[in-house]
């Protein structure tokens, strides 16, 4: 009912067609849902590149079910549920940068577009970033740094929010800058500028050297009038700020995050966005 709602707003309705993906309900209603997303001419492109995406992992559990598959992809080491599964991690880092950074359709998904055929390009694509996440180098965050930002960005907002999503699984201070430029950007998908602000947080809670940079730059956003030209996207910019604020502030008192793993020695946030 969210994902289908032209009311609602598209980042919540991004995360409404996300969620079935991730609960990978096999239901014939759910995958006719998602198809007719992907189809809509006004559905927004991240949302019917969300769909398309959802519709894949779908079908992938479905497979893996009925086969009892002994190669389905293992949890994720970050404990959230991706939307898609790593590339294989022998894969080397420059494969994995030419996958990520490679030419993209500027024109997204038409209208008649198949949901596996564009799936395709954005599951490899995933599978990159989240392959290039679990490797964790500094050599890694930059190349994600790379498709967030700069003559190689990537056109689609649905994947550079993601990018910006595991720079904050990360917590790689190499990342900073790029968040930074990221969430300062008043073009930028206001889903992209949020993810990135909760990604200055979670980098900044772990790296003290980064710390005032990425505490300067949310607290102007938090406090700022109007960053972009539609008030609820400003609204989503402030307040994801004031959430980054918040994290950054329990860090420093010695509080816990969102989720404390009682056989880890760390906390961290399972929630995807």
């Amino acid at each position: 009912e969210v994902a289908t709602n032209p009311n609602e707003h598209a980042m919540v309705r991004h995360e409404a067609a996300e969620a079935l993906g991730a609960i990978a309900d096999t239901s014939e209603e759910t995958t006719q849902t998602l198809q007719a997303l992907v189809k809509s001419p006004e559905a927004p492109r991240e949302l019917r590149e969300t769909a398309a995406l959802a519709i894949r992992r779908i079908n992938k559990r479905k497979a893996e079910a009925l086969t009892e598959s002994a190669n389905a992809a293992a949890p994720s080491p970050y404990l959230s549920v991706d939307p898609a599964d790593p590339l294989d991690p022998s894969t080397s880092t420059e494969t994995l940068e030419q996958t990520l950074l490679g030419g993209d359709d500027e024109g997204g998904i038409s209208a008649d577009a198949n949901a596996e055929d564009v799936a395709n390009d954005l599951e490899r694509r995933y599978g990159a970033i989240f392959a290039l996440r679990d490797r964790g180098s500094d050599d890694c965050a930059r190349v994600l740094c790379r498709s967030l930002v700069g003559d190689v960005r990537n056109p689609s907002a649905l994947l550079r929010h993601e990018v910006a999503y595991v720079l904050g699984q990360m917590e790689n201070a190499e990342s900073t800058d790029t968040l930074v430029a990221c969430l300062s950007d008043d073009d930028e998908h206001v889903m992209v500028r949020h993810e990135a602000a909760e990604a200055l947080g979670a980098v900044a809670a772990s790296n003290s050297t980064c710390r005032d940079v990425a505490r300067s730059a949310l607290e102007r956003f938090r406090s700022s009038a109007e960053t972009t030209a539609d008030a609820a996207d400003a609204l989503i910019v402030r307040e994801s700020c004031e959430v980054a604020l918040d994290l950054l502030a329990r860090e420093e008192r010695g509080e816990f995050e969102y989720v404390y793993i009682p056989d880890t020695k760390r906390s961290v946030s399972g929630k995807r966005e």
